[in-house]
């Protein structure tokens, strides 16, 4: 009678903090290195560690998350594929994991420091069947504190499935506290995320200290810190009220009156407002206005030919001139409710998006963050039916929506906070934004945006470099994807 042996797990040993490649150490500064590595001495299992997963073992995660959220309880197509992401997720996270000389037990992932800002968090913390009964969920939860501390980091939200009822228990137990009023996400499987936030005490029982030897001679595996993108420039006129951040009202708003001559659109192309209305403008009235980007301006300009200002109301320039020319893109019939949509739009998304970005208060800041995804949302859920956001025929609102989302995750997301939503992760606004891209940009649009590069063979990048999307290799390769 033959018996099957089972094949011995291989996995590059993890001897100490210094063992890892140079790729993880680099993502783990500047957290301290006694949190690199924890022996956590002997169990029913054996020796357990909790230590950074290796490149080699995130499929095993994977593996292992798959279970830990399916046994017991339950996780959509969606989900689960996500939990199997690892590699994806690892480009801006860390991989956290508990295990044996079998391998992973259990695991949670937080974000690299070099990606922080504002509150800290962590995701997919899962206990595989294997490691149940153990208390790692309780000891993951404890890393994670740990690590803000360390980072000097005195608050972490975090957001969990309506489902995950083992998981809650384990959060309120330890200290989280519920904040409904921030439980403005939903995701596949139409759930609601439940919204947890913690404050880290001070002072709090030391993490256990850990010996390691010297790290090798040789170069420093620690990469030198890059200088943070300053982005004051690119902050449009306005004023701060209270912590709020308010850009200033156009210096001559519409209605207007049109001079009866060729006129010239000047708009910077690192601005969510000069998009609209240069297209807008090349849409309605191409014989009639000459529109050129510009880092001149910090908001779109109308000018006559004797370059005297005609408007600087970037919303209504697209309307008039649409107006002026018969355009179809502001139809009679709609008007009413075009302009109701901008206004939503120029205050929900383009005015929400300059406070969080400029506000001085971070409490505005996320209660202004949690209107503008949330207008992502109802946006998102307008499309789902329609080809445009009006219907089937293209309008000014959907220019004026489009200057936002082209350069979401190119330019604004990566100050947005850690967390922030990718535009992939609006399935509808995510498809309409790339068709729409075909349909109305050109080959100096493109170069403008940072989708392309220019000449000299460098992308656009005035807000700095653009954070890594979960699932997508490019992100500007993918909005040249063609859209069924």
């Amino acid at each position: 009678m033959s018996t099957s042996v089972k094949p011995v797990r291989q996995v590059r040993p993890v001897i100490d903090a210094y063992s890892y490649p140079p790729e993880v150490i680099a993502s783990l500064r500047p957290i301290p290195v006694e949190l690199w590595f924890r022996d956590l001495g002997e169990s029913r299992l054996g020796r357990l560690v909790l230590r950074h997963a290796l490149p080699e073992e995130y499929g095993e995660v994977g593996d292992v998350l798959e279970a830990a959220f399916t046994t017991g309880c339950w996780s959509t197509p969606e989900y689960i594929a996500g939990l199997h992401a690892i590699d994806a997720r690892a480009r801006t996270s860390n991989v956290w994991v508990v295990a044996d000389d079998e391998g992973v037990l259990a695991a949670v992932l937080t974000p690299q420091p070099r990606y922080l800002d504002g509150p800290f968090t962590f995701n997919i913390l899962g206990v595989g069947p294997r490691g149940r009964g153990l208390g790692l969920g309780r000891l993951l939860t404890d890393h994670a504190v740990n690590l803000a501390r360390a980072l000097g980091i005195d608050s972490i939200e975090i957001h969990s499935g309506p489902q995950m009822t083992a998981a809650h228990k384990v959060y309120v137990d330890y200290g989280f506290v519920r904040r409904i009023e921030q439980e403005t996400v939903v995701v596949d499987g139409h759930q609601r995320l439940r919204s947890f936030s913690f404050r880290v005490p001070d002072p709090v029982a030391d993490p256990p200290q850990i010996e390691h030897a010297d790290p090798p001679a040789g170069d420093s595996p620690f990469p030198p810190p890059g200088d943070p993108v300053s982005i004051t420039a690119l902050r449009p006129a306005g004023a701060q009220d209270a912590g709020h951040f308010h850009a200033a009202a156009p210096r001559r708003p519409g209605p207007a009156e049109l001079p009866d001559r060729r006129l010239r659109l000047v708009a910077p192309a690192s601005s969510p407002r000069g998009w609209g209305a240069v297209l807008g403008a090349r849409i309605a009235a191409p014989d009639w206005v000459t529109a050129e980007w510009s880092q001149e301006v910090s908001s779109p300009v109308l000018l006559d030919t004797e370059g005297l200002l005609v408007s600087d109301d970037w919303s209504w320039i697209a309307r008039s001139l649409a107006t002026a020319s018969g355009s179809p893109i502001y139809p009679a019939a709609l008007r009413e409710e075009i302009d109701a949509l901008e206004q939503v739009i120029d205050a929900e998304l383009i005015g929400a998006l300059e406070e969080v970005v400029f506000s001085t208060e971070q409490a505005v800041r996320d209660a202004v963050a949690r209107l503008l995804f949330a207008r992502l949302g109802l946006l998102d859920l307008r499309l789902a039916d329609h080809r445009y956001l009006l219907g089937e025929e293209l309008a000014t609102a959907d220019l004026t929506l489009f200057g936002v989302l082209l350069g979401w995750d190119l330019r604004y997301r990566a100050h947005l906070g850690w967390g922030a939503a990718s535009l992939v992760e609006y399935p509808n606004l995510w498809t309409w934004a790339r068709r729409l891209a075909a349909e109305v940009l050109s080959a100096e649009d493109r170069v403008a945006a940072g989708l392309e590069a220019g000449p000299d063979g460098s992308f656009a990048e005035p807000w700095g470099p653009a954070l890594p999307v979960e699932g997508i290799d490019d992100i500007r390769v993918a909005w040249r994807e063609p859209v069924e």
